[in-house]
């Protein structure tokens, strides 16, 4: 019993990884598609102020959390659950919205 609860948390620790990896990677190729979303207008500045307010938000829980460095180092998380598979996209995405402002738009 005990070890099937444990195999259950750990499918629902990854199922929320992924998910959460793969929403930031949308989010990354919404910013990149060049989104009007982010248009050079009051309500596109509100919204990449937000983004990048959220972004750096999470990379700074990606890098110092100890809760997030303790379920990632636990010997039941497998090795496609890193790090840097949540901190690309957060990067990316911050990349993006700098190019995007360097261009005026």
């Amino acid at each position: 019993n005990d070890e099937a609860q444990l195999q259950d948390r750990y499918r629902r620790c990854t199922l929320m990884f992924e998910l959460g990896v793969h929403l930031l990677r949308l989010l990354e190729a919404v910013v990149a598609s060049g989104s009007s979303i982010f248009a050079n207008t009051a309500t596109g500045k509100v919204n990449c102020v937000r983004v990048v307010q959220v972004m750096v938000h999470l990379l700074g829980r990606a890098m110092s959390s100890e809760v997030y460095g303790s379920v990632l180092s636990s010997e039941w998380m497998i090795s496609s659950v890193e790090r840097v598979h949540m901190i690309c996209p957060i990067l990316g995405t911050l990349m993006q919205l700098q190019s995007k402002a360097g261009d005026g738009g």
